[in-house]
């Protein structure tokens, strides 16, 4: 964890990797339900050791089922009787330290799995698995125990690490891909493999292929047809999923448990509680820079359009949220003089284009 768990330090190559193969990735600083799923094709949650709002659960149901988004969850270990093996006395403190919540907090990672039929259980995987042309290690994976029918599950030949029954070999469900309404639900058993301060095999490959099968439907060999189920999948020995601990306060750590759902200043206007979105043409007075450029930007694509019989569309809510945003943060764009912007063209002031200088 002091390494971050974020996309700019340990899990950069993750993100360098999606941007890489022509993804646009954004980054929410506001709960689940804080944006418009209709501007984006998947949701990726990576290391998740929070909770989740009640109101982010369901709105990405929502989102999965009504809209076809992508929900793209990488799990990690959670065992509660290892978490209990791990209390220390820390001399510095003078007290008692137990891990509160295992490599990701697979209770409430449940909870966001529950509407689409999946469940973690608290086997801690270790191994390697492959898939279509990727082959992953597992490091402290957790399985998946149970899934839903008409999905693909990947069951492989994994070693479970947990308790006092450590290195019990058996197969183990680490990946699968499952339909739900509209949309998809993917679930990978470990997040060590995009993580660049730990990864013994890293597999951003496999991240880029996957997101590619899920949002532009190329086949990447990840869902073969033998492992398609066509009953619902309970592991064996399952009987209910990992709970959580209950001699940890896990309040006093957890920003959601401490505080009500809101949207953020980051979110668009039409979240925010209360919405502060400028109602008709009063965006304009308020925002006249944001409404020069919709204007100039409306004006040179007017032929175009015109051309194309389509109407000009006003500037979006979300257009005015960026400049709220901008302005908040003081990076609105400072207004260019025509004369710095003839000369930004390769014009004099007086209209006359430069001379070209020889090389």
């Amino acid at each position: 964890d002091w390494h971050g768990d974020h996309p700019y330090p340990n899990y950069h190559e993750a993100y360098d990797a999606l941007r890489g193969a022509g993804f646009s990735v954004e980054l929410l600083a506001s709960p689940g339900s804080c944006f418009d799923p209709a501007n984006y094709g998947g949701y990726l949650v990576l290391d998740a050791e929070e909770e989740w709002y009640k109101e982010e659960v369901t709105a990405l149901a929502s989102a999965v089922k009504k809209q076809g988004m992508s929900l793209v969850v990488f799990a990690e270990w959670y065992h509660e009787e290892s978490l209990k093996q791990m209390k220390f006395f820390d001399d510095n403190t003078r007290s008692w330290w137990t891990p509160i919540t295992g490599g990701a907090n697979v209770p409430a990672l449940n909870e966001l799995l529950a509407p689409h039929g999946i469940t973690l259980g608290e086997r801690i995987l270790q191994g390697s698995t492959t898939l279509g042309k990727h082959t992953l290690q597992v490091a402290y994976g957790a399985n998946i125990a149970a899934f839903p029918a008409g999905g693909h599950l990947a069951v492989a030949a994994l070693t479970d690490v947990a308790g006092k029954g450590a290195g019990v070999p058996g197969n183990y469900a680490a990946f699968g891909v499952a339909p739900s309404g509209k949309g998809k639900v993917a679930v990978f058993s470990d997040t060590n493999c995009l993580d660049s301060s730990h990864n013994t095999g890293p597999c951003f490959d496999f991240l880029v292929d996957l997101f590619r099968q899920l949002l532009q439907g190329k086949d990447a060999g990840l869902t073969p047809a033998d492992t398609l189920q066509a009953a619902p999948f309970k592991a064996a020995g399952f009987t209910a999923p990992p709970q959580r601990r209950a001699d940890v306060n896990f309040t006093q750590y957890s920003w959601v448990l401490q505080h009500p759902h809101a949207c953020h200043m980051s979110a668009p206007c039409q979240f925010r509680q209360p919405a502060d979105c400028p109602a008709g043409d009063e965006w304009k007075q308020q925002h006249p820079k944001a409404a020069a450029r919709s204007a100039a930007g409306a004006g040179s694509s007017s032929s175009s359009s015109e051309d194309a019989g389509q109407q000009q569309q006003p500037v979006s809510e979300e257009d005015v949220s960026r400049s709220q945003v901008r302005k908040h943060q003081g990076t609105e764009p400072s207004q260019v003089s025509p004369q710095q912007q003839e000369e930004q063209q390769g014009g004099e002031p007086d209209g006359k284009p430069k001379e070209q200088q020889p090389a």
